[in-house]
């Protein structure tokens, strides 16, 4: 006998994952708004008290393990854009609203930059950008990657929680930790990098106890 469903029609199913793709990404845009302002209201009423831990830093170390970095970025964009209404912020990627961060607020007051956040990649929006404020100083956002083993990761995420925590820092992304963490090593170990660089240069025929 034969079956009396039809086949799905290929236009439906396309216009059905075209729809929900479209709600997904608009989900993106607005998730982060909604992640800044859970850690913001938790922070201002020191609310992670009352869930039993140390500080926000332990809250959050604990309520996202997997996205601390993106709520850092997400928590410092949503402070400095307070002259964003709320319903333009959520048609905004996160990366669109880091790049805003850095421009000053006559810019960000124009129409077309916001036009330009919501509806371009980060990718477009900082050259285009770029070239409308030449003097924002924009700096363009690279991906570098390592490979590394569980326990290697384990020590990289204690040592960037424990330089938030000693510096009382807790809405630096992971960006901010590794320079200032790496800013850090370098400056405590100028005078022996100096010591070394001129060691290297005395000449062969000295005692090797003098070098």
């Amino acid at each position: 006998m034969a079956s009396s469903l039809k086949p799905v029609c290929k236009h439906t199913t396309f216009k059905a994952y075209d729809k929900r793709l479209r709600e997904i990404d608009q989900a993106w845009s607005e998730i982060w708004l909604e992640a800044a302002d859970i850690v913001i209201a938790v922070e201002a009423g020191e609310l992670w008290r009352d869930g039993g831990y140390h500080s926000k830093s332990d809250w959050l170390i604990n309520a996202c393990p997997r996205s601390r970095g993106f709520i850092h970025m997400a928590v410092a964009a949503r402070k400095e854009l307070t002259d964003i209404a709320d319903e333009d912020l959520r048609q905004v990627s996160l990366g669109n609203a880091k790049v805003l961060t850095q421009l000053p607020k006559r810019a960000r007051a124009r129409k077309s930059v916001l036009d330009k956040a919501k509806t371009l990649t980060t990718r477009e929006f900082i050259p285009q950008v770029t070239q409308d404020e030449p003097d924002s100083h924009i700096e363009a956002t690279i991906t570098i990657s390592y490979r590394v083993s569980s326990s290697q990761a384990k020590k990289i995420r204690a040592a960037a929680d424990l330089w938030r925590i000693l510096n009382e820092d807790d809405d630096a992304n992971d960006g901010q930790v590794l320079e200032a963490i790496c800013a850090d090593y370098m400056l405590s170990h100028q005078e022996e990098y100096a010591a070394r660089q001129i060691i290297s240069r005395l000449p062969d025929w000295l005692p090797k106890a003098v070098k």
